[in-house]
This record gives structure tokens, sequence and C-alpha cells, in this order.
């Protein structure tokens, strides 16, 4: 059986058998999670090879306060990898280190993360880079219909030049035949800015597209007949 260490040499001889088996990446992941529970077992004086599954529990209990839970279960894979390559029984497979998760993973519910939203000011920015080509025409006046509608790509995707009105006053409407909230399917229509409006214009004028899908994929910069792919 392997003596107990708390050295960063043990680390070492631990990953020096991995060098072309496991990436760079795998290993200096290894490596810095291990550095942690080793300084950990160090601080509190409890050996780490091979580490009692109540210092494992112990670990992750004193952890979660600081990190996520995800953090966590890397550190555990790096503690049981490390247990393996000394042909050692796995503590994290013990009930106590399963339970610890557990109660980690109640503690650290996370709420999905909202994306941020498309704002006056980044499509501004988004417009601005757009360049006075083809393809810059009509990135330009995706974005902005895309801003005026609150579409998703795919009801993008799916509009018609002949479900779009230009008005006198410059602005414009577009008809948006499906939306995913629009289970009947009964459609809706969509105010188009003026500026959102000329930029639209200016697409279809310069791919010379009057009927057919709104937005097309373009190759060789010849534009295609199919709507615009979303995936």
């Amino acid at each position: 059986m392997a003596t107990p260490s708390t050295g960063s040499s043990s680390i070492d001889d631990i990953l020096a058998p991995c060098h072309g088996a496991y990436s760079a990446r795998t290993t200096k992941g290894y490596r810095a999670d291990l550095r942690i529970f080793v300084d950990w077992c160090a601080a509190r004086n409890v050996p780490w090879l091979p580490a009692a599954p109540q210092v494992v529990a112990a670990f992750v209990d004193d952890q979660i306060a600081n990190y996520r839970i995800s953090t966590l279960k890397r550190r555990l894979c790096a503690i049981a990898f490390a247990h393996r390559m000394m042909d050692l029984p796995t503590p994290s497979d013990a009930n106590v280190v399963r339970l610890a998760v557990r109660r980690a993973a109640r503690q650290k519910v996370s709420r999905p993360q909202q994306k941020r939203g498309l704002t006056h000011a980044i499509r501004a920015t988004i417009l601005a880079a757009c360049p006075e080509t083809m393809a810059g025409l009509r990135d330009a006046a995706l974005v902005s219909v895309g801003y005026d509608t609150l579409c998703r790509c795919s009801e993008l995707s799916a509009m018609l030049v002949e479900n779009v009105k230009f008005q006198a006053d410059g602005a414009g409407s577009v008809l948006i035949p499906r939306s995913k909230a629009d289970v009947a399917g009964a459609g809706r229509i969509a105010h188009l800015s003026p500026d959102t409006a000329r930029l639209l214009r200016g697409w279809l004028n310069e791919a010379g597209v009057n009927s057919g899908p709104l937005f097309r994929s373009l190759h060789m910069h010849r534009v295609a007949d199919g709507p615009l792919a979303t995936s």
C-alpha cells in the first residue's frame, strides 16, 4: 500500500506515468485540484493518500461555502483518479462522501443563467460593425428586424418577403406566421421602425429578392433560393 504523503512530489509521481496517455490540459487540471486537497489535508494534519472517506466528506462540506458543486465534483474526480493510479480504494465511492455531495448540491441550487438581452446600445454597435457588403447588409437587416420583432432565429428564418409591408412614413410591418407561443398558428403583425425598414429595403434591393424567404444564405456572393439556416 502507498504511504500517506502531503508533498507536491507525490502528485508529480502520480501524474508522471500519465504523460502521453492524457492531454496536458487534463493533467494540469488534476494537478491543480489535487494541490488544493493536499493543502487542505496538510492544514488538518490528515493523510491525503490514501484518504479516508470521512476526510473527503469533510473536505466537501468545508468547500461548498465558497465553490460551486461542479467544482467540487471535479476535485472529487481528481482525488479518485489519484487513488486509482496508486491502486487504492476510491474514497468518493463511500456513502459518507455521496451524502456530502448531495448536501452540497441541495445547498447550491443554481438558477439558469439569463442571457443578456440585445439592448439599443449593443444593437448600434453590431450595426456599426456590419460592412457594406451583401452579407453585411443582410446581417444588419436581420439584427434590426430581430430587435424590433423580438423573434427567435427560427421565426426570422420563416419570414417571407410577401409578409413585409413598407409604409409611406418610412416605417414598416411584418407578419410573423407562427411563433413558439402561438399554438393556434394565428400569427401576429410586428412593427418595423423606419431605421429597420431602411436596412431591410437595402438588403432586398441589393439581393434582388422580390418574393420567398426574407433572409437567405449566401454562397460565393450569390443569394440562395431557400431560407437562412438556423442550425
